[in-house]
């Protein structure tokens, strides 16, 4: 696996465990629904090395509350999803827990294709 497609996921798989933990804190959740927070996974069929990585990531007793035991196959390609998030993630500062519910939302929002905003 090439260092960047590892740092790729560490950092998204960061990225989603703070965003969990951030949102569990928040006293106001309105506009965020819980599964928006969990982490989707990679794609089983297009992304596989992706996926592998993140099991062992698990395996290794790393982000355990964040990545399931056997992975998690989100059966359609996230790469690009996951690279808007990592952007916007920069543009805010690289900001770690605990996020606000701006960043959150945020983060959640640059999932979406900019043509389907």
């Amino acid at each position: 696996m090439q260092e960047e497609d590892a740092e790729f996921v560490v950092t998204i798989v960061g990225i989603y465990s703070d965003l969990r933990d951030s949102y569990e804190r928040l006293a106001d959740k309105s506009g965020i629904k819980p599964h928006q927070v969990e982490f989707p996974g990679f794609d089983g069929n297009n992304e596989g090395e992706l996926l592998s990585f993140a099991r062992a990531l698990r395996k290794s007793n790393r982000f355990i509350d964040t990545l399931p035991e056997h992975g998690k196959n989100s059966h359609m390609p996230t790469r690009d999803i996951y690279s808007r998030m990592i952007s916007k993630w920069e543009e805010l500062g690289k900001p770690h827990f605990p996020l606000s519910k701006e960043q959150i939302s945020a983060l959640l929002a640059a999932r979406a294709h900019p043509s389907n905003r």
